[in-house]
């Protein structure tokens, strides 16, 4: 179903005229708990016309959860449809509550009501977040804090009435404010993607291209995702614009991104905030030359409607490249917290630097200022911390796993799994009580929402304690998730000793029973994701991430996925190699620029490594010959015939010719194998200069310890080039060796990467 302008401003006045023949007043607080379609939209203007403001209850969510936002909010009307209408909250609700599917409401007469006019400083909605007691607490946002986020990014972006946005997100979640105002503010398309398909990034991808996207948000953890399943399906999009937000964005991953497409013409921003800020804090736009592997978040500078100030305890500005926690100030900061004017007061508080009256948030995260302006983020103060883009707070997590029957103690942290950063959970049984994990996993499941239920369960004898008598979640045990489960199964059929390879690569575990469910094994929804694609590789059939959730054990995968449609045929090599290699688009245009000034050490990636000890040189050599031997993108150059460059593999009985290896004498010589640039129609893209830096020799430096990596990659084989097998084995007294393995790296990534 779709909506013109026209016939929304229809609809939302019927369900405005609809709320208050239903008593709703202005300022009142009304429900909305729709599916994710044209319904949701139409609920939330209508509810805005009617000047009150809108509580999203995600249904997905526990129903003790759900209770309790309705219960501390106050609302006296919630707003269904036919999908969410027969929920059992309802049933668990008072008799004070009125629950009211959209449709009724909207066969009121709009033409029989009075417009109702909204104040700027009115709530527009008010949003659960996870709170510190182990329940969660409203954030209240005004109709002018919206407005001015808009505003203030306005002049940052050039979005307009032609775009087409996705409201990928839970309505719950406030990256949908961006979302679905960004679209209707400037009179674009909004796209509103169903829950089953958010949770397939192939049909999501899909969708994309069909829609002719223009304008997509993502947190960082999705975007990851949907790299991949772009390489599968590279049909033309219309994709203007990626906004990141929700967690912190990995550098790493972003390279990636420019070495897949480098054509791509999509603009990369980067975009810091939080619930309480109005969804956006900060703007920074990447591309390859602000990424680098080694940087962490980078956020940027406030969007001109904020502030930032990196403190230190006693709200002084603490010194660049010193970590301090954020606070923010300016015109997009919440009210406060609903009914919790105690808390309101802790994290709103004065602002020392700015008028009387005005406030500073005090965001719990911990950031530092860099060079040029910018500001890198670099985790949570407190116990709330970010997986997956959700926002969790520790003690709602262990909140939940205390409901379960004879738990008298619990703690949570989130440790690196198998599938990334994964969530678990410690409980202390009470005497003579027999707990059970799984049944754990469910009490908490009751009360709090999917995410923040553990992956993995521990059971301790006790919770470790600082010296101050404080948890130590840093002493807390670190699970064997290849542990988790029953009893071992062997696979027995060709297809269920396929996916057993599968899980266990997926996972990082050995071996996977058959019987093991993934994700009691460590794996999540992003996890799940990779799973179902290199399931149907191995295969040969269709597989989908609502296969890997309805049928997530081997053997019961391997049943209900065996009648399904053959897979698409995996990409293989082209076989055989033409004589001719064609370079890429990036190489091509390393190419270009390195015919303007073969000298020119723009691209080159030094790295200077100190030695300590007796050093056998021989070794070393040879353990450059081996790699050089071994990967074919490091032996590459780029002649060209009238004008055309193509790919040349060099033979290994070239690498003396070719000068790969020198030994020098002095600092100067050093200094110019790292600065002199490759000509990429002859030469290799490797260097190793070794140097003798030990009292008997003539440098200055002395003995000692020292590893430089130094260079720039932007299309290609990265910096360090001697992985670690090949690394040499120095032990002694008697002084320091300096070796410069230097990569110019024109060689598309899509060459295994050497470290």
């Amino acid at each position: 179903e779709s909506l013109t302008y026209a016939r929304l401003a229809e609809r939302t006045d019927a369900v405005a005229a609809g709320l208050r023949e239903r008593g709703v007043a202005a300022g009142d607080l009304v429900g909305v708990a729709t599916a994710r379609s044209v319904d949701v939209v139409t609920a939330i203007v209508g509810v805005l016309k009617a000047g009150a403001a809108y509580l999203p209850l995600d249904v997905t969510n526990p129903i003790g959860r759900l209770q309790h936002i309705v219960s501390d909010s106050g609302v006296s009307v919630v707003l269904t449809d036919t999908s969410t209408d027969g929920h059992p909250l309802w049933d668990a609700l008072g008799a004070d509550v009125v629950v009211a599917d959209i449709g009724e409401v909207a066969k009121a007469a709009a033409s029989s009501s009075t417009p109702v006019a909204v104040l700027p400083d009115s709530r527009a909605y008010v949003i659960y977040t996870s709170g510190s007691t182990g329940l969660p607490k409203g954030v209240e946002v005004t109709h002018r804090d919206v407005v001015t986020l808009l505003d203030a990014t306005a002049g940052d972006f050039e979005f307009g009435a032609d775009d087409v946005w996705t409201m990928f997100h839970s309505y719950a979640f406030d990256f949908s404010v961006w979302e679905l105002w960004g679209a209707l503010f400037y009179g674009g398309r909004c796209v509103i993607v169903d829950r089953d398909i958010a949770r397939d990034v192939d049909a999501f991808v899909e969708l994309v291209v069909a829609e002719g996207v223009t304008v997509l948000n993502q947190t960082p953890s999705a975007f990851y995702q949907l790299i991949d399943a772009r390489r599968r399906n590279e049909n033309p999009w219309a994709v203007r614009y990626f906004v990141f937000g929700g967690e912190a964005l990995s550098f790493e991953q972003v390279r990636r991104w420019f070495d897949l497409f480098p054509g791509d013409p999509a603009r990369l921003v980067n975009m810091y905030g939080i619930t309480e800020t109005t969804v956006h804090v900060s703007f920074r736009e990447l591309d390859r030359a602000a990424v680098s592997a080694d940087d962490g978040s980078l956020i940027g500078r406030p969007l001109s409607s904020l502030g930032i100030h990196v403190l230190d305890a006693r709200l002084r500005p603490v010194p660049v490249d010193v970590l301090g926690e954020m606070y923010v100030a300016g015109g997009q900061l919440a009210q406060g917290y609903l009914g919790r004017p105690d808390l309101t007061g802790t994290r709103f508080v004065a602002d020392p630097f700015g008028e009387p009256g005005s406030r500073l948030y005090r965001t719990g995260d911990v950031a530092r200022r860099v060079g040029g302006g910018d500001i890198e983020y670099v985790g949570r103060a407190d116990t709330q911390v970010q997986l997956r883009g959700f926002r969790i707070e520790f003690g709602e997590v262990e909140a939940g796993m205390l409901t379960a029957d004879g738990v008298v103690g619990a703690a949570a942290r989130i440790v690196g799994g198998p599938s990334g950063d994964t969530l678990v959970g410690y409980v202390v049984a009470d005497t003579g009580a027999d707990v059970d994990p799984v049944a754990v996993q469910e009490s908490a499941g009751r009360v709090v929402p999917a995410y923040m239920v553990p992956t993995v369960v521990l059971v301790v004898d006790a919770l470790p304690l600082t010296a101050n008598g404080k948890l130590d979640r840093d002493a807390l045990p670190e699970p064997d998730f290849g542990s988790v489960g029953d009893a071992f199964v062997a696979p027995v059929t060709p297809g269920e000793a396929a996916l057993a390879d599968v899980f266990a690569e997926v996972l990082g575990l050995d071996e996977v029973s058959v019987t093991a469910s993934f994700f009691d094994m460590g794996g999540n929804s992003l996890s799940a994701m990779r799973l179902a694609a290199r399931a149907a590789d191995a295969l040969g059939v269709a597989v989908s991430v609502r296969d890997v959730f309805a049928a997530p054990t081997i053997g019961l995968l391997a049943q209900s996925v065996a009648g399904n449609a053959a897979a698409l045929a995996p990409v293989v090599p082209v076989h055989p190699r033409p004589q001719r290699i064609p370079l890429s688009f990036a190489q091509q245009r390393v190419w270009f620029i390195n015919r303007f000034d073969p000298t020119a050490a723009t691209y080159n990636i030094p790295a200077v490594l100190r030695l300590t000890g007796s050093l056998d040189v021989d070794a070393l050599r040879q353990s450059v010959i081996d790699v050089l031997g071994r990967h074919e993108v490091l032996r590459t150059s780029f002649p060209s015939d009238d004008g055309v460059p193509f790919q040349q593999v060099g033979d290994i009985a070239e690498f003396d010719a070719r000068g790969i290896w020198q030994v020098v004498d002095t600092d100067d010589a050093l200094f110019a194998s790292a600065t002199t640039g490759f000509d990429v129609t002859t030469q290799w893209p490797l260097r190793v200069t070794l140097r003798d830096a030990s009292p008997s020799g003539s440098a200055p430096q002395g003995a000692g310890q020292e590893a430089s990596p130094s260079g720039s990659a932007p299309q290609g084989a990265g910096g360090g080039v001697l992985p670690s097998g090949s690394a040499p084995q120095g032990a002694g007294e008697d002084g320091t060796t300096f070796l410069i393995p230097e990569a110019d790296a024109t060689k598309e990534r899509g060459s295994r990467r050497v470290r």
